[in-house]
């Protein structure tokens, strides 16, 4: 169990974020940062999913697939060329706790369980700093830096994109209307005169809520390759054989009105039904000359150009589209769409006790930081000051991880750059020895924010319903497949704090608190509290929940009408390509109770227990509605929200 707990620390070039436990890394971790590719294995689920043309028999001769901890770690550098560096390893379970309904024993085949319903969370790619923080002379230096890692301004790329899946914004309606959708649009969102006028209003209706601070905020090269792999690791976990994904699987797919949670779903939907999967023969240099094709040369946004993007992609009647919900109607994200609310709700939180008692042995950390760092001082901590002063942790974090992820020196375009001035090589030490300490600070922040059950049940409490309002239809037989022909697969392009947040909305066990698994039978050597809760989503991280429907233990299967009783529906929640375990799978498991860590590591003292880490659907519809009730939020069925509207203009820019 001990060997699962790293020390928090940076260390060399990397930040240490790995399967989104933070954590300092091993050898064989080394070249995968918190900015760089998110490559977990998605292991293709060897089950038969509702609506597939093999659904009754099995697609695969092999009837069991073996689960196993692979970690194909990438690092790119966009600048110029692709350069990939991969340490593999596997590592297979014998004992199969890993996964209890798909092991390595080859005792569970297609005909015991049926995926009919997926909906897939994910956070957007490596993107550059929310905001400058560097001195004011400075500035058009590094905002001159970060230009280079992203895409042309002039949105040529996300046009290029927008060819084959356009996005709708949608304008605000009100509890009780039918939903309205505006005209699909490019151009980075802004639409036609024409197309602002059947939204209906001058707000936000049209635009993204980050369009105007280029380069800041924006999705890199590095992000868009991130999210086109993640979509190719999502294909090979659902393909169906010799069938189109589109075919399938009815596809929704719904974002956050930022610019780059849409691009990144853009390049993930890029990766998941581009048909073949192999876009070597388009690799271009950027004058966008024909190169030679190589198969060992992985895909890249920045080596391909946008009229080689456009020209691979087939004109269809019902092009796939992207919902981007007006921001007081996106239940994806509460921070924008009751910021008056949250704002009050994190401040009822940071003025506590408890709160202020932690906040106070930060404080020279946040005085040394701000000796390197100036402007972090002066920028609003949200929610408003803890009356302790500080600095604004968000923005902190946000300088270490994105230039880890870049190669970019700490200190580059501070006082120590100016021509005379001496001191910085010291300065960088010393800058490297406080990112363990801003990165850790910042997780514990969260973690008092979501641990404040009012605060969770907004945050978590609407999306949360709306998705047990589809997975129940599913279940009844009625929900988004077409005619019951396809199962639905609905994407949601959300944000860090979206994901962390789903998590502890669901109980997972690795954010739960002491005296939760302590009463659920986890025994406190297990516990292991600070480690345990250092999580943190990564770039491009995936939060998957599958309703399955699956065969209860001692079910027969014999063709009889008795059959029927034999089967359940459970939800499946997958982190990064691993289960995740929720405490209400804990509190109803009458087998020894173990439990889980961030990256998905049983910690058990029976190397021969296989806890289930399914979900009843039942237990799992009452977990949501638990976590509804404790919010001031009055919620529908459907993840319905009946609250006033509130006033002014809010993004997550100005934390």
């Amino acid at each position: 169990a001990k060997s699962t707990i790293y020390r928090y620390r940076f260390a060399s070039n990397n930040i240490a974020c790995y399967n989104n436990k933070i954590g300092l890394k091993t050898s064989r971790q080394r070249s995968l940062s918190s900015g760089g590719t998110n490559d977990a294995t998605y292991e293709r689920q060897d089950v038969s999913y509702r609506g597939s043309p093999n659904s009754n028999s099995s697609s695969n001769s092999n009837n069991s697939t073996n689960i196993t901890n692979t970690h194909s770690n990438t690092n790119t550098n966009s600048n110029t060329n692709t350069n990939t560096n991969t340490n593999s390893n596997t590592n297979t379970n014998s004992n199969s706790k890993s996964h209890p309904n798909i092991n390595t024993k080859g005792t569970t085949s297609v005909a015991n369980e049926t995926i009919e319903g997926v909906w897939l969370f994910h956070r957007h790619g490596d993107r550059t700093p929310a905001r400058s923080i560097v001195t004011d002379h400075m500035y058009d230096a590094e905002a001159a830096y970060w230009e280079t890692k992203i895409p042309p301004m002039d949105h040529s790329y996300y046009e290029a994109l927008c060819q084959r899946f356009p996005v709708q914004f949608q304008p605000r309606t009100l509890r009780g209307e039918e939903e309205k959708v505006a005209p699909a649009t490019g151009g980075g969102g802004c639409g036609t005169a024409d197309d602002r006028a059947a939204v209906g209003e001058n707000e936000e209706n049209d635009g993204f809520l980050d369009g105007e601070r280029v380069p800041y905020g924006n999705l890199t090269w590095k992000g868009m390759d991130q999210m086109y792999h993640v979509g190719n690791k999502i294909r090979m976990r659902y393909d169906k054989s010799n069938v189109h994904f589109l075919d399938g699987w009815d596809v929704k797919v719904y974002s956050t009105r930022y610019l780059r949670t849409v691009m990144s779903v853009q390049c993930l939907l890029h990766g998941l039904i581009d048909v073949g999967g192999n876009h070597h023969e388009m690799t271009a240099d950027k004058n966008h000359s024909s190169k030679p094709s190589s198969s060992s040369t992985p895909f890249s946004y920045e080596n391909t150009s946008p009229e080689q993007i456009a020209s691979t992609i087939t004109p269809t009647p019902n092009p796939l589209q992207i919902q981007v919900r007006h921001r007081q109607n996106d239940k994806l994200n509460s921070f924008d769409r009751h910021p008056t609310l949250m704002k009050s709700l994190v401040q009822n939180v940071i003025s506590s006790p408890t709160f202020l008692t932690t906040e106070a042995r930060a404080a020279p950390l946040a005085a040394r930081l701000a000796t390197y760092l100036p402007k972090l001082s002066t920028l609003p901590s949200y929610g408003g000051s803890s009356g302790i002063k500080g600095i604004n942790w968000i923005h902190a974090v946000d300088h270490f991880i994105c230039r880890k992820a870049h190669g970019l020196q700490l200190m580059a375009f501070s006082v120590y750059d100016d021509e005379g001035v001496d001191g910085g090589e010291e300065a960088e030490r010393v800058m490297e020895a406080m990112g363990d300490g801003v990165l850790r600070h910042l997780v514990w922040r969260f973690r008092k924010w979501y641990e404040d059950e009012e605060l969770l049940s907004n945050v978590a409490g609407p999306i949360l319903g709306e998705l047990m309002g589809k997975v129940r239809d599913v279940a009844r037989g009625d929900g988004d497949g077409e005619g019951g022909r396809r199962p639905p697969f609905v994407v949601y392009s959300c944000h860090d704090v979206t994901i962390l947040g789903l998590l502890y909305g669901i109980g997972a066990d690795f954010v739960a608190s002491d005296d939760e698994l302590v009463d659920a039978g986890i025994a406190e050597e297990f516990i292991h509290p600070e480690q345990r809760w250092q999580v943190w989503p990564e770039y491009a991280s995936t939060l998957l929940f599958e309703l399955v429907r699956v065969r209860e233990e001692g079910g027969e299967g014999d063709g009889t009408m008795e059959e029927e009783r034999d089967w359940c529906h459970v939800v499946r929640v997958v982190l990064n390509g691993k289960p995740v375990r929720v405490m209400a799978s804990l509190k109803n498991n009458n087998k020894k109770k173990t439990m889980t860590t961030g990256d998905g590591t049983t910690i058990d003292s029976d190397s021969t227990t296989s806890d289930s880490y399914d979900i009843p659907l039942s237990n799992f519809s009452r977990v949501i509605e638990e976590l509804q009730s404790r919010g001031d939020l009055n919620f529908d069925a459907g993840g319905g929200i009946k609250r006033k509207r509130e006033t002014g203009k809010n993004d997550m820019s100005n934390w």
